[in-house]
């Protein structure tokens, strides 16, 4: 129940991640980042809110349904993993059951803010060189709810805002020709002897230039879009250059909820979620800071 949801230490506020704690549920280690259950793959589980269908039929896979709630908008969390009751169909893996929180005669109300940073943070497994710099993130999660009475002890509204904002950059590395070679002057390795030999085709008559060609402009202003390397050489002509590759999360989600008991059996209950997000850079595939083959 929420009150549990609310007390349990969850570090993303996903009350998704809540279903690794189901025996036979293990996370997947797919694109899709889902779980498993029993063995079945993560496109066979089956996401419900409130009686209803939460299914992503274009991508199916996800952790979270097509649909998802945050911790203070979530009455209700359960995972079921076998011996289905008749009213589960659909698929053979887990039944994520999810009910929205509604209001009561009270009216009931929060703010909250979670914030975490890289100053108080250590660094992870795959930033450990203390040569290289710390990747720095920020994780701002903030949010409100709300809900009480439009007629007492027969209607009630619910609504809640969240706001995920999540800035994460971490140390990318290439390899960049390096200032010697962009003249045309460098030293080369022989490949009988490992010696190392000077090369010089700078000019047409350069004394290693067979072909009698001045340096070519076009590569030459390609060259130029390349920084010069800040880390170990590869080799006579190249070298390692580190640089930062930030990316910046966004999402916001909003669910209010109206219910309204026709008698003692029957409430008829309406619901209107949005969800939003945008993730420019999620695999951090620029090879320059400048944005080429990615997004910065």
């Amino acid at each position: 129940e929420q009150r549990t949801i609310l007390d349990m230490p969850l570090i993303t506020r996903d009350p998704y991640s809540l279903t690794l704690l189901s025996p036979g549920v293990i996370a997947s280690t797919t694109r899709f980042g889902g779980f498993s259950a029993n063995g079945t793959r993560e496109k066979d589980n089956n996401f419900m809110l409130d009686g209803v269908d939460n299914n992503d039929t274009d991508v199916p896979g996800g952790g979270s349904g097509l649909s998802p709630l945050n911790p203070d908008s979530t009455q209700e969390f359960r995972v079921i993993t076998n011996n289905f009751a008749a009213e589960y169909g659909r698929n053979n893996g887990a039944i994520i059951d999810v009910i929205t929180k509604s209001g009561t005669n009270q009216i009931h109300g929060d703010l909250y803010w979670f914030g975490r940073y890289d100053v108080t943070g250590a660094r992870d497994f795959f930033n450990h060189d203390p040569g290289t710099p710390k990747n720095p993130y920020e994780r701002n999660i903030f949010g409100a709810s709300a809900g009480g009475p439009i007629i007492k002890d027969k209607t009630f509204w619910f609504a809640n805002y969240e706001g995920n904002r999540f800035i994460t950059t971490l140390t990318n590395v290439s390899s960049v020709p390096n200032a010697a070679f962009r003249t045309g002057m460098f030293n080369a390795i022989d490949p009988d002897t490992g010696d190392s030999v000077p090369i010089d085709v700078s000019t047409p008559n350069a004394a290693n230039n067979g072909i009698g060609f001045a340096l070519d402009p076009t590569i030459q202003k390609i060259l130029a879009l390349y920084p010069t390397p800040n880390g170990a050489a590869i080799d006579n002509a190249t070298g390692l250059y580190y640089f930062p590759s930030s990316d910046r999360f966004t999402s916001d989600n909003f669910t209010v909820k109206i219910d309204h008991h026709i008698g003692e059996k029957n409430t008829l209950s309406g619901r209107y979620s949005f969800v939003r997000y945008s993730d420019p850079n999620t695999g951090y595939a620029n090879f320059l800071p400048s944005g080429l083959g990615g997004v910065s």
